[in-house]
């Protein structure tokens, strides 16, 4: 795929894809589809860039040209992990067995637990220091009376 400004138009042989108001992507002509089964019997369907469904009459390997960096999951039937490994070189693959196979992927930043609880950390530590200001403020000014005015009694 060719990512270009909106607007701007590709000659013959590429097509467009997809578009809105920001972009336009254009197809490669002859590229290889998302998910294929290469050596194998397997007819796949794809209602989106994040599932598939392969329905094989053996054992296959289903590639997914998507970079296989760590954070990927496939979530098979049942919601069952399956391990993804990488095939020629960057992309994904997952074995399947004979049979009708629906697949998600999903990604999750690989240190995302530990980001989040350092975002925890720092909102506390902003919100420790925005409390301590607001209570030194207040007993600063609300504790004390301004000098010279001493109620006669």
């Amino acid at each position: 795929y060719v990512i270009v400004p909106a607007g701007l138009s590709l000659r013959a042989p590429m097509v467009k894809a997809w578009s809105d108001q920001m972009v336009a992507i254009f197809e490669l002509p002859g590229a290889d589809p998302l998910f294929s089964t290469p050596g194998a019997a397997c007819r796949v369907t794809t209602p989106d860039s994040d599932t598939v469904t392969a329905i094989c009459t053996g054992p296959a390997t289903l590639v997914r040209r998507v970079l296989a960096e760590p954070g990927w999951r496939a979530a098979g039937p049942g919601g069952r992990s399956l391990d993804i490994a990488a095939y020629d070189g960057p992309f994904q693959s997952v074995r399947l067995a004979a049979g009708t196979t629906t697949l998600h992927f999903s990604f999750s930043p690989p240190h995302m637990p530990a980001a989040l609880a350092a975002l925890a950390a720092g909102w506390a530590v902003v919100a420790a220091g925005a409390l301590g200001a607001v209570g030194l403020i207040g007993r600063r000014s609300g504790g004390r009376r301004p000098r010279g005015s001493q109620l006669a009694g």
